[in-house]
């Protein structure tokens, strides 16, 4: 069976972490979380005894295993004789022998399986508070002798500590247990109330005396309100009068509006707001302020917005808050400590169309007044260019001036430079025509030398000599021989003929000398 699974999976759990199954889960919330057969995790906080810190912890465990178990088609025949088996369950239980350990868990999950209550009494002989935890009993205020044993342990203890005084009549709530150390029985404190008006204005002044302590309420630690604020986190409730009041005061200025919907009062107020807080917290980037509101009512019903968890909430929140909680006379300790407190819903929606009517209205003044500022300055420079210009122009005269006049004294030098040069060129005309007649005479000079020279050597040309029959004779070397010393018998000589060539070889020499 799909519970029995759950209860195993619950009782290993508080195994490994050495507490009573009932801290985990009771039965009772496993048998609801079964019969609801959730979609998500986050639907089991509809659920009695399901907080929001139980959700995290374990809800996806118990939605895996719901959803998961082979058979899971049966769910429904499951459900169908869910009370049966827990019947017979129980007259298991009551047929076994148990120890004192197994019988002690077993009255600690009877009495949890419906998660808290709430008991109105007295408190009497306070004590332990000197340790950070508090023991006291609690008596019925018509039936003195019904009392019962109450603890505060050290994580709620600084959340209760102004609530704690004998004789005070309070509504406690917590879970109730059996010590398995000693039998006796203790009911686990969770949060107080005081009955009556009365006192619980004196236990509100005394929790303000410590949240202005602790700065909760300074204005130095308040965060200033965005410039610019487009995005608003709404959290209140989705179908009471204070959302209706807000939208109909919230101008249309394009506004987005996300409602995260909460308790706005009784048992589940106070973590529903929490939780809205802290879920727009994680995702801070997707709104511009927070909007805490709701409408006016009784000291009771606005209980919640005086609650020292709710405070710290909006201390930590990274968000802006704005708060706008009951009517106008009421104070509450979210709004004290909150950035920016109105008296209702009304006014927080009015607040944020004045702020973007004033922003929009600080732009046109801005637009207009930049308008003028360029139009003056634009004025201003162009008088002041119109002054640069005259300024200019006369320099610019001046200068054209100065610069004709230079011109002018330019225009003179160079015709006296002109006829200068044209003197000069004449000159060089004349020397040119008496180099060039020069050059002629010397190239014909040269001409009739060249011709003479030429008539020389041609004489001198042993080509012409060959052409009288006349011949050279070289060496097997290639020297010209002119004498016979330079050659003996058996070598290869030259005769070169006018009209060519021939190779002899020597066989006789006969010398002159």
């Amino acid at each position: 069976m799909i519970i029995q699974k759950l209860k195993e999976w619950r009782d290993d759990l508080a195994f490994k972490a050495g507490k009573p199954a009932y801290y985990i889960l009771t039965n009772k919330n496993l048998e609801d979380a079964l019969k609801l057969n959730p979609e998500n995790p986050g639907e089991l906080e509809k659920l009695s005894g399901w907080g929001p810190k139980k959700v995290e912890k374990y809800g996806a465990e118990v939605l895996n295993i719901i959803n998961q178990e082979p058979g899971n088609s049966n769910q429904e025949s499951d459900k169908n004789n869910f009370e049966l088996n827990s019947k017979q369950e129980q007259e298991e239980s009551n047929r076994a022998i148990l120890s004192v350990a197994q019988y002690v868990n077993f009255i600690n999950v009877a009495l949890q399986q419906y998660g808290e209550i709430k008991v109105t009494g007295e408190i009497n002989d306070l004590g332990g508070t000197d340790r950070g935890l508090a023991f006291f009993d609690l008596k019925d205020k018509d039936d003195h002798e019904s009392t019962m044993q109450c603890v505060v342990y050290r994580n709620n203890f600084n959340y209760l500590s102004h609530l704690l005084k004998d004789g005070l009549e309070v509504v406690v709530y917590g879970l109730p247990s059996i010590y398995s150390k000693n039998g006796n029985f203790k009911f686990a404190v969770t949060r107080i109330e005081p009955v009556g008006e009365g006192s619980y204005k004196k236990a509100l002044e005394i929790l303000k005396q410590k949240l202005i302590q602790k700065g909760y309420f300074s204005e130095e630690r308040k965060r200033p309100l965005p410039a610019v604020i487009k995005k608003i986190g709404l959290i209140t409730s989705g179908s009471g009068a204070a959302i209706q009041d807000f939208k109909r005061n919230l101008s249309d200025f394009g506004f987005e509006v996300f409602l995260k919907n909460v308790y706005v009062e009784g048992d589940q107020a106070e973590s529903s707001i929490i939780e809205a807080i802290n879920f727009f917290n994680k995702q801070s980037d997707q709104v511009d302020i927070l909007a805490v509101i709701r409408g006016g009512g009784s000291w009771e019903s606005l209980k919640a917005y005086n609650s020292e968890k709710v405070v710290e909430a909006i201390v930590a929140s990274k968000i802006p808050v704005i708060t706008g909680v009951g009517h106008e006379s009421d104070e509450t300790f979210a709004g004290l400590s909150s950035d920016y407190d109105c008296s209702t819903p009304s006014i927080v929606a009015t607040f944020l169309s004045r702020t973007r009517e004033d922003l929009l209205r600080e732009c046109q003044n801005n637009s207009e007044n930049l308008i003028d500022a360029t139009q003056d300055y634009l004025e201003t420079q162009n008088s002041l260019i119109l002054n640069q210009l005259r300024i200019l122009s006369s320099g610019a005269e001046r200068v054209f001036n100065q610069f004709n006049q230079k011109s002018q004294a330019f225009l003179n030098l160079m015709s006296e430079k002109i006829f200068q040069v044209d003197g000069i060129l004449q000159s060089l005309n004349i020397f040119k025509q008496k180099l060039s007649f020069r050059v002629e005479n010397n190239l014909k000079i040269q001409e009739d030398f060249l011709v003479n020279s030429k008539n020389k050597i041609d004489i001198l040309n042993p080509q012409n000599i060959l052409e009288k029959g006349y011949s050279i004779i070289y060496s097997q070397s290639g020297k010209i021989l002119d004498s016979v010393k330079k050659t003996k018998i058996g070598d290869k000589i030259k005769v070169q003929l006018k009209d060519g060539e021939i190779s002899v070889g020597v066989d006789k020499i006969d010398s002159s000398e």
